[in-house]
């Protein structure tokens, strides 16, 4: 009979541990908000290349304020912090001078003014970031776990097959499905707990 890892000790968050510091949770957080950060600057005007350099500007400066001013780590959530420092970023990047500023300058300096259509592009595209981190944290979340414990947690929860149907297939006790379900639920939920 396969096991299941009983790993369900409660722990900091991803991005507590990243700011104590911890390296791999810093690593953690750079593979799964880096994409998030090029998107932004993208969406900012930036070209590609600006946008690729603006990421890494962003993650240097924020490891080296969670270093160096404890006292400034985020009162909000992260990813509303991240997306401060993107936005510092990209206006130090046009007002140097190295850009055109263009797109990106009048992209600034609007204001959100509200209106239902505004309100409902901006949630789209929370909604669209709020799947692709998801996804990158599955995919970082299933190469950490055993696969038994996968294929059980995917079958039950994306497949929406019944516990009993699982524990069966897989020759474990259903008590061991659902801890196998909640093992992984956890830590996505630890994972994406600062979005």
């Amino acid at each position: 009979m396969a096991t299941i890892s009983q790993d369900l000790v409660p722990a900091p968050s991803l991005i507590q541990r990243a700011m104590a510091p911890e390296p791999e949770a810093w690593a953690v957080v750079v593979r799964l908000y880096s994409p998030l950060v090029y998107q932004w600057a993208r969406n900012q005007g930036l070209l590609p290349a600006e946008a690729s350099s603006l990421t890494q500007t962003v993650f240097q400066t924020v490891w080296q304020t969670l270093k160096d001013s404890p006292q400034n780590r985020p009162v909000t959530s992260f990813r509303a912090w991240l997306r401060t420092f993107v936005l510092r970023a990209a206006r130090t990047m046009v007002m140097s001078g190295n850009l055109k500023p263009g797109m990106l300058l009048e992209k600034l300096l609007q204001e959100n003014d509200g209106s239902a259509e505004g309100s409902a592009v901006h949630d789209q595209f929370t909604q669209e970031m709020f799947e692709q981190l998801t996804q990158r944290s599955l995919s970082l979340l299933q190469a950490t776990v055993d696969a038994t414990t996968w294929n059980a947690f995917w079958r039950i929860v994306v497949h929406g097959e019944p516990e009993t149907t699982v524990a069966e297939a897989l020759q474990l006790s259903t008590r061991a499905v659902r801890q196998a379900k909640y093992q992984v639920l956890f830590r996505l939920r630890e994972f994406l707990s600062d979005y």
